[in-house]
């Protein structure tokens, strides 16, 4: 295996976690009124409450919806969102038999999808992508679980670009991990460091960083684990899939993070909740004013605060003046009201948690409103789409059919576009091929009016109608009869035809 000096590697690290230190200010304040109690740049102790100064809960629920939103439209529990097509080398004579077969493997490809952690990790990693950046690591497991998903928060990991753009290299922390834990999950041939072992007898635990990146020289990922205070490699591997995914919804040139809506909608929601907080101490002060109580005693201005119930001592003015009074009001902020129910209106149209209002009869929405629905979504965020689809889903494939290659569960296959491409079965893509499928049905009625359906039928390729349809509408094809099949059957109904014509009986239906 090829050797890398570990200072080298380190110092690679340290410029990462540099860059990585810049984003701390304002991932810290997204985090805190997006998604206070997950807040992974807040330092404190475990079980702090983390949301005691946020008044408002307008982001927190926006991005609730958003995730739920992107996972329905991208990842869908219950649904094959992606499927393997024969790519642009294969014969056309080939390409029925070609597809059955790469159908087979993309219903593997879900069988172990769905029995693995995905659905609950991906939340997760989703949430992080709303924010900044989700990371997902994708391990080989045991016979029982194939494959294991893991999301890493996003202040235990760094990043690296590559010269296109894409993340290259991840480095990730570390911290107090007991030996045991590491041999479990770097196996056998971690290596302790020996000066750690003479220490003492106390139970050892280590700091490690781990450090993977692509090798664009010899065209390879690599993989280490250094312990921090030795320098010591404990662990390293190269292998041509890589378990690291990381996706972003949009980025800036030249920054390695991406930049999610939440950080968009976090200057609103700030501007909200500084609102709420004066609005709720003016009515908390408005409720239970403080009192003046008046003395001829030396007062100090600085020993007393303006607080609800509160006394607050000064010289009378007057002979005539009661012993208690309440203190003048400063002014009245409700006109905040209107203010923040037009800034809540930005932050739902920003985190796409305010859907479209579609004009209906009944409480049932139809299935052109729920398509119209996802077109609207497609429109508005279609490049950032695109990228989540690019960094998400065929990193993640080529990783979970690497595996199960290795494990003998599919058949080796390439996803390079020639061979094999992928194409996308998402609600969103799903409602694109619906499209496609009406505007031929609405080509197909003005043929049949301007001829007849007779005739209408003839100026299409009939037979290859089912199984496309069939495709669009991410049927099974097993179920589906194929071209020549196809053929067959339209001759014997000619032929059928002919006789019932030569017999002068009426002949089946058309």
């Amino acid at each position: 295996m090829h050797k890398h000096n570990a200072s080298t590697l380190l110092k690679r690290r340290e410029r990462a976690v540099a860059k990585t230190q810049n984003w701390h200010e304002l991932l810290q304040t997204t985090y805190k009124y997006a998604l206070p109690n997950r807040n992974p740049w807040d330092l404190t102790v475990e079980g702090s409450n983390l949301n005691h100064d946020v008044y408002d809960s307008t982001l927190v629920l926006g991005l609730r919806k958003f995730v739920n939103r992107m996972i329905n439209a991208l990842v869908p529990p219950d649904i094959n969102w992606l499927k393997l097509v024969a790519g642009t080398l294969i014969r056309p004579d080939e390409l029925e038999e070609r597809n059955l077969q790469l159908q087979t493997i993309t219903d593997t490809f879900f069988h172990y999808l769905r029995q693995s952690n995905f659905d609950l990790v991906i939340h997760e990693a989703f949430t992080d992508m709303s924010i900044s950046t989700g990371v997902l690591q994708i391990n080989e497991g045991g016979d029982d679980d194939p494959i294991i998903f893991s999301a890493i928060p996003s202040d235990k990991i760094s990043f690296e670009s590559g010269p296109r753009g894409d993340l290259s290299a991840f480095f990730r922390d570390w911290h107090s991990v007991p030996v045991e834990y590491a041999i479990e999950l770097w196996g056998d041939d971690f290596s302790v460091p020996k000066e750690l072992m003479d220490q003492s007898d106390k139970p050892l635990t280590m700091d490690l960083y781990e450090i993977s990146f692509y090798d664009y020289t010899d065209k390879i990922y690599r993989y280490f684990v250094i312990e921090k205070t030795t320098k010591h490699i404990c662990f390293e591997k190269e292998e041509d899939s890589w378990e690291w995914v990381g996706f972003r919804w949009s980025k800036l040139a030249g920054e390695d993070r991406g930049r999610g809506p939440a950080i968009d909608a976090m200057p609103t929601a700030a501007t909200i909740n500084k609102a709420m907080e004066d609005e709720m101490k003016a009515a908390a002060l408005k409720a239970n004013p403080p009192y003046m109580a008046f003395t001829d005693a030396l007062i100090n201005p600085y020993n007393f605060q303006i607080a609800p119930n509160s006394f607050i001592p000064v010289n009378a003015m007057g002979t005539e003046s009661w012993p208690l009074a309440p203190l003048p009001g400063g002014g009245d902020i409700s006109f905040t009201t209107i203010v923040i129910n037009d800034l809540r209106s930005q932050i739902n149209e920003l985190m796409m948690a305010q859907p479209m209002q579609m004009p209906q009869a009944g409480p049932v929405r139809t299935a052109t409103e729920v398509a119209i629905i996802q077109q609207e979504l497609r429109e508005n965020a279609g490049a950032s789409f695109s990228r989540v689809q690019r960094e998400l889903f065929l990193p993640l494939v080529k990783r979970v059919l690497w595996i199960l290659k290795k494990k003998g569960l599919i058949e080796p296959i390439v996803i390079d576009g020639k061979e094999v491409a992928i194409t996308f079965a998402t609600p969103l893509s799903a409602s694109k091929d619906q499209s496609d499928v009406q505007n031929f049905m609405n080509f197909f009625e003005l043929m049949s009016a301007l001829f007849t359906p007779g005739i209408a039928i003839n100026l299409v390729d009939a037979p290859k109608l089912p199984r496309w349809i069939g495709e669009k509408l991410s049927s099974d094809l097993s179920l589906i009869k194929n071209e020549s099949q196809i053929i067959q059957l339209i001759r014997q109904a000619q032929e059928l035809a002919e006789n019932a014509a030569e017999q002068q009986q009426p002949g089946p239906p058309q």
